[in-house]
């Protein structure tokens, strides 16, 4: 077992109380542009916090990223006291991204943020996740019958296509088997639109202006949102359209928070943690799967928090500081940005032990009461308000597709992975997939 404690680096002194005392992250800024390092960080953002962590010997660093001195943060501790402290610490991303979502509770600060997290909460709380089980399941269902298992299928792909189907189900009530043209046309202009989010670098001043991938972008946000006007306006949509009507009066605020729920975002998170649990199955699906494909609940939920943690769907953060302060036990001043790498977080030895060790077990020993450690879904009151959501959804579609089939990564196979715009591994086999109820009725043939 890797220890818990988090050892003095040896910049670190005492205070008169005999406790560590605050110190500034070791690294510079730098003061030009040539000092800047974002496209080191663009190219593998993963590989960069690990090699600052390395070279400073501390699980926090001082770097410059879009032109601002950064603090890079891969504590744990710190990254929780950073994701809960909303009043020194503002959302990074509004100026880069918010024009292409929309202002949603993603960016929204102070009081509003709170008004509109408390309209909306009752939309995604953990008994509305149930009622949309049934629709989970319908759509999955309909997705593992179309499913070949007589060739290799792109397991990524095919789990895109799952994601975004939920989403167009559950939120907009767009179901395939009955509109079938609506949910590929909804689906080409969602995935034009997250394109523009990551086309280029971002340009500090202005985001993505140069980019024709940002302007196809743009226009396709315009279709999303005619969508969405036309959704508010029509009756029976869907219950979750239904339910926003009722639980926000702002037309505008329907409409931004339905463009987000319209949008790539959720399902290419929901296929990247699909896609993960497969990379990781020889490491939990012989342990913990039933020759006809039954997994307890308990045993489930340990392996997709164990998925989460070690390959969670986005990079990290960024936050704003908005006054001199102290995060975790390292100073910020004023002005800079704070960056936060998830997965670094996650692998945290003073948190969880063997770190870099995919064990589902440890969520009923050493880490059994740890899961506000994980920052799958961000944290604090900015946290992913569909967490639950999305943790109900995903439980249910990774159950139907372990019953369904059975599959073997080749032994000798190493996944690659890129980071940006979501975690995903670049060289995953296709896959042959057997349906269990196959092999079965071939057995009882047979024997």
């Amino acid at each position: 077992m890797g220890a818990r404690s988090r050892s003095a680096s040896p910049f670190r002194k005492l205070d008169s109380g005999g406790g560590l005392r605050p110190v500034r992250p070791p690294g510079s800024a730098g003061r030009t542009l040539l000092s800047d390092r974002s496209v080191e960080l663009w190219r593998d953002p993963v590989r960069f916090v690990s090699a600052g962590v390395e070279q400073h010997g501390a699980r926090a660093f001082l770097t410059r990223l879009l032109l601002r001195p950064t603090v890079v943060l891969a504590d744990n501790r710190a990254v929780r006291h950073l994701l809960r402290d909303r009043e020194t610490f503002h959302c990074g991303l509004r100026d880069m991204f918010m024009p292409l979502l929309g202002e949603n509770l993603v960016f929204m600060e102070g009081d509003r943020a709170d008004s509109i997290r408390a309209s909306l909460h009752g939309l995604f709380s953990s008994e509305t996740a149930t009622n949309y089980q049934a629709i989970t399941e319908w759509v999955t269902r309909h997705w593992l019958e179309q499913l070949d298992s007589d060739r290799p299928v792109d397991l990524y792909a095919a789990f895109k296509q799952l994601s975004m189907e939920l989403n167009l189900a559950v939120f907009l009530g767009l179901e395939r088997r009955e509109r079938g043209a609506d949910v590929a046309a909804v689906t080409d202009i969602a995935t034009t639109h997250w394109h523009g989010l990551y086309a280029l670098p971002v340009s500090v001043s202005v985001p993505f202006a140069t980019s024709s991938s940002y302007k196809q972008a743009m226009d396709a946000k315009e279709q999303l949102l005619t969508l969405a006007d036309q959704m508010l306006r029509d009756d029976a949509q869907s219950a979750f359209i239904e339910s926003l009507k009722l639980a926000v009066e702002d037309p505008e605020t329907r409409r931004n928070h339905l463009l987000l729920c319209a949008s790539a975002m959720i399902p290419k998170a929901l296929a990247s943690l699909l896609t993960s649990a497969i990379v990781a199955s020889p490491q939990w699906k012989e342990r913990y799967v039933s020759d006809d494909g039954d997994i307890s609940d308990d045993d489930l939920t340990c392996v997709l928090l164990e998925v989460q943690r070690l390959y969670p769907p986005f990079f990290g953060g960024r936050r704003l500081v908005t006054r001199d302060a102290q995060v975790g036990e390292y100073l910020v001043s004023r002005g800079q940005a704070v960056v936060y790498g998830t997965a670094a977080a996650h692998r945290d030895p003073a948190v969880f032990p063997n770190a870099d060790t995919f064990d589902p077990e440890r969520w009923r020993t050493s880490n059994k009461n740890d899961q506000d450690k994980l920052f799958c879904f961000g944290g604090g009151p900015r946290a992913c308000i569909g967490q639950k959501m999305y943790q109900h959804i995903l439980k249910v579609a990774c159950r139907m597709f372990i019953s369904e089939f059975d599959w073997h990564l080749p032994a000798t196979w190493r996944p690659t992975w890129k980071h940006l715009p979501v975690s995903r591994p670049t060289n995953l086999p296709s896959l042959v997939l057997s349906r269990r109820s196959e092999a079965e009725q071939w057995q009882d043939a047979t024997s």
